[in-house]
């Protein structure tokens, strides 16, 4: 199985935001960035490669105000297992995320969503 078939599987088997990490990494990602209106994900490999990943997947609609209440709330929810990812994605969408860089490796493991106007950083406690 290549990268990229790893990447799909993990995405397809992962119950929830560590474990999915935890795949990533495994499959050699050291960070990626995924633009919420199109779901277009950019891998960043630890061979220093990428792989681009789009799915083709309906387009989102992204609120133009950022709202960095509503996505604490999901990141919230989300960490609670309360919110599975066919859910977070249209929520921060409606918050105002464009698009999130999250990075997997280092003593700062991080997810920085990002819109017009405000950014939101999560840290990832695992």
């Amino acid at each position: 199985m290549n990268t990229s078939e790893q990447i799909h599987e993990a995405y397809r088997n992962s119950r929830n935001y560590p474990e999915l990490v935890q795949m990533l990494i495994d499959a050699g990602v050291q960070s990626y960035t995924v633009d919420v209106s199109s779901d277009i994900k950019l891998y960043r490999l630890a061979d220093h490669s990428t792989i681009l990943h789009n799915d083709k997947s309906a387009t989102r609609l992204v609120a133009q105000q950022f709202d960095a209440s509503k996505v604490a709330d999901c990141i919230v929810a989300t960490q609670a297992m309360q919110m599975t990812y066919e859910q977070f994605m249209p929520a921060i969408a409606a918050a105002g995320v464009r698009f999130y860089d999250a990075v997997l490796v280092g003593d700062n493991k991080r997810v920085n969503y990002i819109g017009i106007g405000g950014n939101v950083e999560e840290k990832m406690p695992f």
